[in-house]
């Protein structure tokens, strides 16, 4: 507490000022690369401004406490976007800097810009820095003592974000005909995490879905199918969805919710043979009058599109075997891949009432996937 009280007594206020950045004015970094503070305020980030020189001796000593509140807030992907201020030095001087002490964020050299924002904001001593929050108005203006303990001092504004916050959990929809659980997240980011899969469990830590691993990080918006491993009529009320990476190694988040919000698809054509009176909502997935395991159909060389028509899921590897030599890569709907050739397969079962695309090196005469 009474370290808390310190930096609040470090810090001065000033959050009747505007930034008086505008729309045109943009700056080069010492990297090469372009920064336009407006356009980063108008995305809904505050702008941390760290004023410094190249020759300061303090400066030079708190570099670590800016790399550390750098790394704290997300490396200007979450609330705060850092922009280191020079003063006087050059481009190469600032880089020699930067390298010094492994700093990462953008910087705008003194004789290239940084001179300007030391003049545009009246900044006559350093080390030291401006919040700007994203209306533009100036919310703390910190000398030496808050610089040297910024990580703590910013938290009286922003909270850190954690990469759980990025990631924001849309719908989870069981799919009753394919026991499987569908699930649509969105990721503020453009990459978070190595080798990342969900699981769900119940309240005693059971296991109920699983994803297999995402060789390809989370990005945008992204489906996630699970497998489901229990009857769902026998989950707990409470659940909790985890996210783990580096091949369920890590884990990284974790969610609650309730079984209740999760929204239940299937067949709900009472005259279908496939009918599942416990599904809320029609997929699509009906079937009538089909004999599973009579359907036969040619395939052209090249590319196809098959459907699933077997009565239950089958092992791609047992389903394909028959037409072994003449399969060169089949396919799933989220791109998940079957090589013979290889002895890959990635896939996994083939479901029923599941489309997939399938590469011949040769036609196929009478292809029926329901062969066992």
């Amino acid at each position: 507490m009474k370290k808390i009280l310190i930096v609040l007594c470090l810090v001065t206020f000033s959050s009747t000022l505007k930034a008086q950045f505008t729309s045109d004015m943009t700056y080069t970094s010492i990297e090469g690369s372009s920064i336009n503070p407006n356009s980063i305020l108008e995305n809904g980030q505050y702008i941390y401004l760290d004023f410094f020189s190249t020759t300061c001796g303090a400066c030079n000593s708190v570099a670590p406490e800016i790399n550390n509140a750098y790394n704290n807030y997300g490396q200007n992907n979450e609330n705060i976007f850092f922009i280191g201020v020079d003063n006087f030095s050059s481009a190469t001087a600032c880089q020699n800097f930067s390298s010094t002490h492994n700093s990462t964020f953008p910087i705008v050299a003194g004789q290239e810009g940084g001179n300007s924002i030391f003049s545009t904001f009246s900044q006559t001593s350093y080390p030291s820095g401006i919040l700007i929050a994203p209306s533009g108005d100036i919310v703390a203006n910190m000398n030496y003592p808050s610089v040297a303990n910024l990580t703590e001092s910013l938290e009286l504004y922003v909270n850190p974000m954690s990469d759980c916050d990025l990631v924001t959990l849309n719908t989870v929809v069981l799919n009753m005909h394919s026991n499987m659980i569908e699930l649509e997240v969105t990721t503020n980011t453009s990459f978070l995490y190595d080798y990342p899969a969900f699981i769900i469990l119940n309240n005693n830590n059971d296991t109920i879905a699983v994803e297999e691993v995402n060789y390809y990080g989370l990005s945008g918006t992204s489906e996630h199918i699970l497998n489901v491993e229990s009857d769902f009529y026998l989950w707990s009320e409470e659940l909790r969805l985890e996210l783990y990476s580096g091949f369920g190694e890590t884990l990284e988040c974790s969610y609650n919710f309730n079984k209740e919000t999760i929204a239940k698809v299937g067949c709900t054509d009472i005259e279908a043979g496939n009918y599942n009176y416990n599904a809320e909502e029609d997929n699509g997935s009906c079937l009538y009058n089909l004999s599973y395991f009579e359907t036969y159909i040619d395939l052209n060389a090249g590319w196809n599109i098959i459907g699933c028509t077997c009565q239950n899921p089958i092992d791609a590897i047992n389903a394909f075997y028959p037409y072994l030599e003449k399969i060169v890569i089949a396919k799933d709907y989220l791109g998940a891949a079957y090589l013979p050739e290889f002895g890959f397969n990635g896939i996994g079962n083939l479901e029923p009432g599941f489309g997939y695309q399938l590469k011949l090196s040769e036609s196929i005469e009478n292809f029926n996937l329901c062969n066992l």
